[in-house]
Formats: C-alpha cells, structure tokens, sequence
C-alpha cells in the first residue's frame, strides 16, 4: 500500500458517514442538512430541511396544523384562553370559506411567497380565537390589519408608550413603543428604558445617581388612549400633562 493511501481511504469513509440520500428528492447530501428528531434511528428526519419545508408549505393539513399550533402559542402570550376550536375544526372552518381555494393556489404558483400566505384574522383584536372571530386573508392583509388598528386605536397592545422630552421639560415626540423610539432617535431601547424607569448607576468615584437621559432626551413612560384617530397620553412623571402624537 502506498504511503497516505490508509489516512486517504479512511476520510473517505468518513467524508461518506457525514452524508446521507433525502427519501424525497434523492439526493445525496451533508448530515446537517437534515433535522434533528428524536422520532428517529439515528437522530435524524429522513427527510432533507428543504424537503421538509417544503412538503410543510405545500400540504394543506400540515400548513393548517403549523398555523394552529402558533394560534394557541399566541394566545398564551397574550393571557387570552386558547383557541375554542379543535385543529380539525378550523380546517373543515376553513375549507367552508369560498377565498380558499385562490388563496392557497396563489400562495403555491408564488413559490410560498409569505406575504400572500392563507392566515386567520381575528377580527376583533382584542378578542381571543373563535371561529365566529376569523376572517381567512392573506398574510400580508393579516399585517396591514394590524398596522392599521394599532395606528388608529383599535387594538389594545402590550407595548408600553414612550416619550421623548427635551431638558427643558418641553415635549419632543412621543413613541408607541420603546422599539420605535429607538429607531427614531437611533438609540438603544434598553436604555430608553431605564433612563425611563430612573435606573441608578453608580459611578466611578462610587457615587450614585439617577439616570437622566439618553440620546439628548429624558424618557417617560405614557399610557396611550384613542382620541380622534390619533393617540394621546398621561405622562407617569409631571412633564408635561398630555402627549399628542
């Protein structure tokens, strides 16, 4: 045997054991291209991720299944109770609404382009899911929704309102969110925050102090209400007694 022949032939073996064939597309490919599971010999989907993803997109019980998992993840973030309506439920539900069979070729000819993916609306917000509070759109419209109900006041939201104040105590802008304040001002939310809550740092003599600003502006938490299409607030600190946006 040749000098290097032995070394040669055992990271082929090696090189070989790292890849496996997809029981779909046929395909030889690395093992990290399929995921993991537990469900399986050796630890693996049989299934390559691509495959998978894509069999997950173009069944419509498995798509059905993956919305329905989220709805009831969703609902449990948002303290409301889970869905009133089992998997197979929503699916019959779904199937008896007349956009569906578009909605779903569209979603399939785009090569599952997100945003024109079948989604459940609810149509109150601020309400839990219900099938007597679906509407079966587009993920896009879904978003549109609810852009436009958090724009307008329709929709309660867990985000806590900000605003920005100049060292004068005047007004800057206010914010519905510590995120979109962020980006605004080009800042770090987190220090949006604790400026907000009056965080005490210490200093390098070991003094402490209040945090006072961040980004030129004092920050102040609000508590945003409807108001003629726009959203005003109460300012927890005394300055100044309304926000507009």
């Amino acid at each position: 045997m040749k000098p290097g022949a032995s070394s040669a032939s055992t990271a082929a073996i090696a090189s070989a054991a790292d890849m496996r064939t997809c029981i779909s597309c046929g395909r030889p490919k690395p093992v990290s291209e399929f995921s993991k599971h537990s469900g399986f010999s050796d630890g693996r989907r049989s299934t390559c991720k691509q495959c998978y993803n894509k069999a997950q997109k173009s069944d419509l019980y498995r798509f059905f299944r993956k919305i329905y998992v989220t709805q009831k993840a969703s609902s449990a973030k948002r303290g409301h109770p889970t869905p009133d309506y089992s998997l197979d439920e929503l699916i019959i539900w779904a199937h008896a609404q007349p956009q569906l069979p578009a909605l779903w070729q569209a979603y399939q000819d785009t090569g599952h382009l997100r945003y024109l993916a079948p989604s459940f609306d609810r149509i109150d917000s601020n309400l839990p899911y219900s099938l007597g509070n679906l509407d079966l759109v587009t993920w896009g419209e879904n978003d549109r929704r609810g852009t436009r109900d958090l724009k307008f006041g329709s929709k309660i939201t867990k985000h806590k309102a900000v605003a920005a104040f100049n060292k004068d105590g005047s007004l800057h802008k206010a914010y519905l969110s510590l995120h979109e304040a962020a980006r605004d001002v080009g800042g770090n939310p987190t220090n949006i925050q604790r400026v907000a809550d009056g965080a005490i740092i210490t200093k390098p003599d070991g003094r402490t102090t209040t945090l006072r600003s961040t980004k030129g502006f004092i920050w102040g938490w609000t508590q945003p209400v409807q108001y003629r299409g726009k959203y005003q607030g109460q300012a927890d600190r005394p300055i100044p007694a309304i926000l507009e946006l």
